[in-house]
């Protein structure tokens, strides 16, 4: 089993209680999270929780996820924690493969990838929009699901173009261009 920890934390944050409630702000997070054999993921956040009015909330002013050789940023709200209904955009700046091989020994795709993805809704009415590319290949989506549900559903639409099998899977018995 593979143990993880948290290095050289700092943390500036201010906690207030007003009536009956809380309120806390990080106005900054910065950590290490390690774990051999995986990479490093330097973590920076700025976000604001309140329960002090009905739901409770948190707002991710900033969130950002670093390794070697990626780069994630997030920002959004949970507007209801008991729902976790919540909006939330996603910016891969870079997802590189080699990394994601560390955690997923069998991933197929030997390029970076790189995009947007933009979040809404509550666990039983997940939308979710999809803009990604690695390398010349381009997949769009738009997906709706319940995760709530037991198995989970989803339905929608996905785009791909531009998808060299050679170039994308590394792969010399497969040939062609899925557009």
């Amino acid at each position: 089993a593979t143990s993880y920890h948290l290095a050289e934390t700092t943390v500036a944050a201010r906690m207030e209680r007003v009536g009956r409630g809380t309120t806390v702000q990080v106005r900054q997070l910065l950590t290490q999270l390690r774990g051999a054999p995986l990479p490093t993921v330097h973590v920076g956040a700025a976000l604001t929780y309140q329960d002090v009015t009905t739901p409770a909330t948190v707002h991710i002013a900033n969130l950002t996820l670093d390794t070697p050789e990626s780069r994630l940023r997030a920002t959004g709200e949970i507007h209801d924690l008991q729902t976790l209904e919540m909006t939330a955009d996603f910016v891969i700046e870079k997802l590189a493969t080699a990394e994601i091989k560390q955690w997923v020994p069998t991933w197929p795709l030997t390029q970076d990838i790189a995009g947007t993805v933009h979040y809404r809704g509550p666990l039983s009415a997940v939308h979710a929009r999809i803009d990604l590319a690695a390398a010349d290949a381009h997949i769009t989506g738009d997906i709706r699901g319940n995760v709530n549900h037991e198995p989970p559903s989803y339905a929608g639409t996905i785009s791909l173009t531009r998808f060299d099998t050679r170039k994308m899977l590394g792969r010399q018995d497969v040939g062609g261009v899925i557009d």
